[in-house]
């Protein structure tokens, strides 16, 4: 992969691994950047070719990785932006939420909370009362950023145009 002039990739990779950004979606999407470009990038016909997520996925690693982009934000927090954009949708229920948080969490150093630390903070009995109040306002504050920055930057990869769109 040579220079990739495209959107934040991270930020797509993203939104299509926690399968915020649907196949079909991203496809349509993909496909009409693509006719309104006289030379289409390679990344436009990756996503518009109807591969399989993985290997769309793994594509836009490599992509994020040559372009820097995969820790302007943290990968794994903007992951759980998304995650919670499809909870309030009504795509996850709570139980699927926590699934992919603690799934997510495992493998993750960019986590700012996990969902293991407010489990393990909730069964202490030691703390009082207004502690815990404290540490989950901050708790939820910080999943609130991680929403609206998921939504914004979601938004934002929306508006990309292509260079030759914008000439």
């Amino acid at each position: 992969m040579s220079q990739i002039n495209g959107p934040d990739f991270s930020i797509l990779l993203a939104a299509i691994e926690s399968n915020y950004f649907k196949a079909d979606d991203y496809d349509a999407w993909a496909t009409e950047l693509i006719q309104g470009s006289i030379t289409p990038s390679e990344w436009m016909c990756k996503l518009a070719v109807g591969a399989p997520r993985e290997q769309v996925v793994a594509y836009l690693y490599q992509a994020s990785i040559v372009t820097r982009q995969l820790n302007t934000i943290g990968h794994d927090e903007i992951v759980l932006g998304f995650y919670l954009l499809r909870y309030e949708k009504g795509e996850l229920s709570l139980s699927e939420l926590l699934k992919e948080a603690f799934d997510l969490s495992d493998s993750s150093d960019s986590l700012e909370f996990t969902p293991e630390d407010v489990a393990i903070y909730l069964k202490r009995n030691s703390f009082q009362e207004k502690n815990e109040k404290v540490f989950l306002q901050d708790y939820d504050a910080y999943l609130k950023r991680l929403q609206q920055t998921a939504e914004t930057s979601f938004v934002s990869l929306l508006s990309f145009e292509s260079v030759e769109a914008q000439i």
